[in-house]
């Protein structure tokens, strides 16, 4: 191999390892999110991610609609749908507020929120779905250590909270 394939071949472990570290500090990012933190144009960055992919560095789930990725160590398959819903704020908000008052009803949660009746039934359907949430007349967490553990793993940094929120203001007025 000649000179420029080596630079070449040192450019692709670079972003590869880069893309490593964002997934391993993001675990359920979804493409467009990793494409944005990573700056690689998605052709390139979806041809890094099935070879990370095949070489069994990293793990890809569709949840939701979305490509999302993990890395292969850290997080266990049946989390891996909770760590995807719990990187969108409002859910993670429910969440929040039903660890810390335990159980609350639909209507509290609304009131607090500030959510809006039929987005409320659709994530908690969701999550419930999922395994996060018990439905009845007062909706708690089935298993809070658990989700109090993967919540810690979710943590957004200030830019991609907004970046989120964006989305989601742009997924709510485009849905209806």
């Amino acid at each position: 191999m000649g000179k420029k394939g080596r630079r070449l071949t040192r450019r692709v472990n670079e972003r590869k390892r880069m893309l490593l570290e964002v997934i391993a500090r993001n675990p359920g990012i979804h493409l467009r999110a990793l494409e944005r933190q990573s700056g690689i144009a998605l052709g390139a960055l979806r041809n890094l991610l099935d070879s990370l992919i095949n070489s069994d560095l990293i793990l890809e789930s569709q949840i939701d609609g979305r490509r999302v990725f993990f890395s292969s160590r850290g997080i266990e398959p049946d989390d891996q749908r909770i760590v995807a819903l719990l990187r969108k704020s409002q859910l993670r908000q429910i969440v929040e507020s039903l660890l810390h008052h335990g159980s609350r009803s639909r209507k509290e949660l609304r009131e607090e929120l500030n959510i809006p009746r039929t987005t409320l039934r659709g994530h908690l359907d969701r999550m419930a779905a999922a395994g996060l949430l018990e439905l009845g007349k007062q909706i708690s967490l089935t298993d809070p250590i658990r989700i109090q553990r993967i919540l810690l793993l979710t943590r957004e940094s200030l830019i991609e909270r907004m970046v989120n929120s964006v989305i989601e203001i742009f997924d709510e007025n485009h849905s209806m």
